[in-house]
């Protein structure tokens, strides 16, 4: 439920500081004290136990839908404004 909250707001609210992604490290690692069985173990490991990848990963996936839907139209969003293309637009 933690994770899902902050990957919703990956759009607008990206932690681009080392501090930053500390502060939802810590936040993780207090809902993962809720949780007996995996109480103990490091980021890593209950990322491999509960067979999830880790937030950055998932940070970048929704960084690339995001992309994906300025570019195919899906959002009211010039790509132009965000994006420098080739003069040839061959991409």
């Amino acid at each position: 439920m933690i994770r899902s909250h902050l990957e919703y707001g990956n759009v607008i609210w990206h932690p681009r500081y080392r501090g930053e992604k500390l502060d939802v490290g810590k936040i993780l690692r207090r809902a993962t004290k809720q949780i007996p069985s995996i109480s103990h173990l490091l980021y890593e490991d209950w990322l491999k136990f509960l067979k999830l990848p880790s937030l950055d990963f998932r940070r970048r996936r929704g960084n690339m839908i995001h992309v994906f839907k300025i570019m195919n139209g899906m959002e009211r969003l010039d790509p132009h404004i965000f994006f420098t293309f080739p003069p040839n637009n061959n991409t």
